[in-house]
């Protein structure tokens, strides 16, 4: 629901701006939904450092089924990912930016 909210405000702010500045709908929609990705990028910046400070990079050792626990891809030998200390749960690095 709240997702749905966000799109329309998002929506409603490019038809605005596309009446205020004369620039097609699709144009101004695509700058905004940039706009609230890179604002929506700093606010998860000041979060996102302490989780990973929480975790340890691995090395996958051997082949045994494990998966990213993000994308659900499988861990390839020799692969460095990050696990997460407590539960040991293993992540790609780049997933968890995403």
């Amino acid at each position: 629901m709240k997702w749905m909210m966000c799109n329309a405000m998002k929506a409603e702010l490019a038809v605005s701006r596309a009446r205020e500045t004369n620039l097609d709908l699709e144009t101004t929609f695509m700058e905004v939904q940039w706009e609230v990705a890179i604002e929506l990028g700093r606010i998860l910046a000041e979060t996102i450092g302490s989780a990973i400070a929480r975790t340890d990079g691995v090395k996958i050792e051997k082949e045994d089924d494990e998966t990213c626990v993000i994308c659900l891809k499988d861990l390839e030998k020799d692969e460095e990912v990050r696990t997460m200390g407590v539960c040991g749960h293993k992540f790609h690095d780049h997933c968890i930016f995403q």
